[in-house]
């Protein structure tokens, strides 16, 4: 049985095949791209070696933006350098009152307007993106955060970041990201979570962890959990 996304961006359904007597159901996915598969490897890799990371806060700026700009994406751009087939598309993080767009070469090349070269965050593409990467469901249109594609298979990686600052502990923060990674994964064969903790929290309740993992990686999503540091 296929179980196919309505989308026209091409990229293959994931197949569902009973798995006891009871009619259950798991998710087969079939991702062909080597590259893609490759990459999700390396850049969980080395987010995770160290575990703990530092991180320069500055007034007013929120976690999740730092942790993605200053961390998650200098990431990616590193191990893409290792992959340029691949399509990388992040947010521009680009000033709307400025004239001068941020653009890739491909895109710079087409504009016909003021433009400044960039290797990531290019605002063409992660405007085009939203068709083929997004999820429409129930009414509304759900993003993500980064989007790497494998041009030439037309599957992707979906990659989600959150930030956790505080001292509370942020149960209803990992469930409503565990949702979101769901709502990914129902349309792209990878998806990854990652979850930037700044929390003093007691954070020492572990004991099904493993459980939670395991059925999380037969879906194909992976969550990584790093610890951060504010910089003094």
């Amino acid at each position: 049985m296929l179980l196919l996304s309505p989308n026209c961006s091409g990229i293959e359904p994931f197949r569902l095949e009973p798995v006891d007597v009871l009619g259950d159901w798991t998710i087969r996915p079939l991702v062909k791209s080597v590259e893609l598969k490759a990459f999700a490897r390396i850049l969980s890799a080395g987010l995770q070696k160290p575990t703990t990371h530092t991180l320069k806060m500055s007034d007013g700026q929120a976690p999740e933006k730092v942790l993605k700009r200053e961390l998650i994406e200098k990431q990616v751009e590193r191990v893409w350098e290792d992959y340029p087939g691949l399509l990388v598309c992040t947010p521009p993080w680009s000033d709307k009152r400025s004239p001068i767009r941020r653009l890739c070469a491909w895109h710079l090349k087409q504009a016909h307007v003021q433009g400044t070269l960039v290797k990531i965050g290019c605002e063409d593409c992660w405007s085009d993106s939203k068709e083929w990467a997004s999820v429409d469901a129930w009414g509304m249109r759900h993003n993500f955060d980064i989007v790497v594609r494998d041009r030439s298979r037309t599957e992707a990686l979906v990659i989600e970041v959150k930030a956790f600052k505080g001292a509370g502990s942020p149960n209803g923060e990992v469930q409503r990201f565990i949702g979101q990674l769901l709502l990914a994964r129902s349309k792209h064969p990878i998806v990854m979570g990652i979850c930037g903790r700044w929390t003093t929290a007691n954070m020492g309740l572990f004991k099904d962890t493993a459980k939670v993992d395991k059925v999380c990686r037969q879906l194909d999503l992976e969550m990584v959990f790093l610890e951060i540091r504010e910089a003094q």
